[in-house]
């Protein structure tokens, strides 16, 4: 066993040598033990030796190394810095040379790029600026967009758009940066007074440009004391043949005399292209304005035409209903008093019948009299449903008329409720009215839409008689009607506190013949006529909102001038 390179001893064998090899460097200790025939193991013996390592191995020998390769890369280090340094100086020598050429080169270059510096810095502007407003097509968007783009003149601060308005003949701003166009919205000139603002002891440095830089005689508008006074003013008059348009007026508030020659000359290149922006945009807005009316006569067009069609198809089915109901009206209320008539002629004949056969036929015939007035009660009631078909089937109510409508909403709100007073003396409800007094006259034909708020306000009625009779504790009917001014539109609000309507059936209350009320009561088609009128005829919008068992609330809104 070689103690420090084997683990366990080799195998019994009767050679008494051991050859090994490539042994590494480091302490081992060689055991040897012997056996006879007889088995018996003699004592073991031990040698322990040191392998060294190779001299070419050791430290000594690596730092020969070390110092060979060191002066080595020193001389080769020595050589080529020697070459780097020739090389150096003639590399100055060229530069030198080549850079006494460049400055002289560089400052030719720099005064020619001084001059044209300015011209190309305006006609990028320009190019961006034209690029930007090209790229809009509605009118109102072109005029924000000149505001914000035009402050690529480092000098303004605040811009402005004072434009003809077509509608009232007047300069309104229409566009701004810089100051609040809310507070702005609240002034308007006519051209006089426009011109007498902006132009009064301003020079004309361009063809329809103006500089102002003094301003003791500049007064504060009404309702605009926080503006600010400028310090400097450009005023840009836009003209359409020959007809003023708008001004744009560009300020700054801090500086005295703020904006240089290189700013009048970008404003005086970008004027025509400003020009034209507004003479395109004009153009589309008004082909825009036109193809809307025109869609819009198409769109009524052929709505008219299917209401017409639709009209004539349920007036034509209506009629045929006509005929065989009125038979069906007039032959069941004559059957019900024949049924009359038997049952006295059988009391008169009572005694010549037996008890029995009296009892029978007495029987049958008010069967008979009871199964005719069904069938009445119903024909009428199919007879409300025909007389519903031939009013939804109307085609033309008339022509639009400038009616006022709270007089209109009052009168009509009145008349529903007389009526229903009319029909049930018992029934009693307030009525509450808030009319908005700016809400003037609108454009409407007054006998339709007063059906729409007659239908409404019976509905109302009714759905308040109902929970009336369910003797509610602290409970109080009410109507509550408002009319609002929206911009331009108008909405008129019926609210009651009855007993809503059930979110299942919220989205089918404008179906025809879809009614919640009991057979005889209803006919489903007054909702129906009513989201017509207010969404065919008059361009509005008939909307619901209801709490099952608290309210219902219907908004109609409808545009106070039709196209």
């Amino acid at each position: 066993l070689l103690e420090g390179f084997e683990d366990t001893w080799s195998d019994w064998t009767a050679q008494t040598q051991k050859e090994y090899t490539n042994l590494p460097k480091g302490k081992y200790i060689f055991h040897v033990r012997a056996r006879n025939i007889y088995g018996i193991t003699a004592q073991e013996a031990s040698f322990p030796f040191t392998i060294l390592s190779p001299w070419y191995t050791t430290a000594w020998a690596f730092a020969l190394y070390f110092i060979l390769a060191a002066a080595l890369i020193s001389m080769i280090v020595i050589i080529r810095n020697r070459q780097l340094l020739k090389e150096k100086r003639i590399l100055e020598q060229r530069i030198a040379d080549r850079t006494a050429e460049v400055v002289q080169q560089k400052e030719e270059i720099e005064k020619q790029s001084g001059e044209l510096a300015s011209k190309n810095d305006e006609l990028e502007k320009i190019n961006n600026t034209v690029k930007a407003i090209n790229q809009e097509i509605k009118f109102e968007n072109l005029l924000q967009s000149l505001m914000e783009k035009i402050r690529v003149i480092k000098s303004v601060e605040k811009s402005t758009a004072l434009v003809f308005d077509k509608r009232d003949n007047l300069f309104k701003f229409k566009a701004s940066f810089g100051w609040d166009l809310e507070q702005l919205s609240k002034v308007q000139f006519t051209l006089e007074e426009a011109e007498q603002r902006y132009l009064t002891e301003s020079q004309e440095i361009f063809e329809d440009i103006f500089l102002r830089t003094n301003f003791g005689s500049w007064h504060f508008l009404p309702g605009l004391e926080s503006i600010m006074l400028p310090k400097t003013m450009i005023v840009l008059i836009v003209r359409v043949e020959n007809k003023v348009e708008a001004f744009l007026i560009l300020q700054n508030i801090v500086k005295d005399n703020a904006f240089e020659a290189k700013d009048l000359s970008f404003i005086k290149n970008a004027k025509e292209h400003i020009i034209s922006a507004f003479i395109r945009t004009r153009i589309m807005e008004d082909l825009q304005s036109t193809l809307q009316n025109l869609k819009e006569a198409q769109d009524q067009l052929v709505q008219s035409e299917k209401l017409a069609s639709l009209g004539a198809l349920i007036a034509g089915i209506a009629h045929e209903i006509q005929n065989p109901l009125n038979f069906v009206n007039n032959f069941s209320a004559l059957s019900a008093d024949l049924a009359s008539e038997l049952l006295e002629t059988l009391e008169s004949a009572k005694d010549l019948l037996s008890k029995d056969t009296y009892a029978d036929i007495e029987e049958l015939a008010e069967m008979i009299k009871g199964n005719v007035t069904k069938i009445s009660e119903h024909g009428k009631r199919a007879e409300s449903i025909v007389k519903g078909m031939l009013q939804h089937s109307r085609t033309k109510a008339g022509e639009y008329e400038q009616v006022v409508i709270n007089n209109m909403v009052s009168e009509y709100v009145n008349l529903a409720y007389h009526g229903m007073r009319a029909k049930d003396k018992d029934f009693n409800t307030s009525i509450t009215t808030n009319l908005d007094p700016s809400v003037d006259k609108a454009d409407i034909m007054p006998q339709d839409l007063s059906r729409v708020i007659l239908n409404i306000v019976n509905n109302s009625c009714y759905a308040l008689d109902e929970k009336i009779k369910k003797n509610l504790p602290g409970f109080h009917p009410e109507v509550v009607v408002s009319t609002k001014k929206i911009k331009d539109k108008i909405e008129i609000r019926i609210r009651d506190n009855g007993t809503g309507i059930p979110a299942s059936i919220r989205e089918k209350i404008f179906n025809p013949f879809f009614t919640t009320k009991p057979t005889g009561q209803g006919t489903g088609l007054g909702l129906s006529l009513s989201y017509d009128i207010v969404t065919q005829i008059h361009k509005g919008k008939l909307e619901v909102e209801s709490g099952e068992g608290e309210f219902t609330e219907f908004i109609i809104t409808i545009p106070e001038k039709q196209s």
